[in-house]
């Protein structure tokens, strides 16, 4: 499943954002090999939301 994801999105970047792209990957690779899969527990998307996004901008 991660391999599919990796392989359609880069399609669709490479697409839609072709000419800054091709400045910095020359490679036909766009992703590595490598992927992380982790569970949030149980919490609601709602909270693992906030909490993506509070990691945006440290507080304090």
């Amino acid at each position: 499943m991660v391999k599919v994801l990796k392989a359609s999105s880069s399609r669709l970047i490479r697409k839609e954002f072709k000419s800054h792209v091709d400045k910095y990957y020359w490679k036909p690779v766009f992703w590595s090999s490598s992927y992380f899969v982790n569970s949030s527990g149980g919490v609601s998307f709602d909270v693992l939301k906030k909490y993506i996004k509070q990691q945006d901008s440290p507080s304090g």
